[in-house]
């Protein structure tokens, strides 16, 4: 049976989880939440941290009823390659 690890990656406009396969490195999915940034003043950028929590929960739960519990991940692969350009 095959392991997998998942890595999270939140930015200005939202959060990012991908699901690897431990022994090859494979990514098997991705899945984005995106959050609000408000920008009250010049210069001042603000998020809600609840957001972030939230979004990792959900981005987390979204790849992985894709790539594993879903039986979905040919949908949802995505190779490192793709991902730089």
């Amino acid at each position: 049976m095959a392991k997998y690890v998942v890595g999270v990656d939140g930015g200005t406009g939202g959060i990012r989880a991908g699901l690897f396969e431990i022994a090859t490195g494979t990514p098997v999915g991705f899945a984005d939440t995106p959050y609000e940034t408000t920008y009250p003043r010049p210069g001042w950028a603000e998020q809600d941290p609840n957001d972030w929590w939230a979004g990792m929960g959900s981005s987390v739960r979204k790849v992985l009823a894709r790539g594993v519990g879903g039986g979905r991940a040919e949908e949802t692969h995505k190779s490192l390659d793709d991902l730089r350009r």
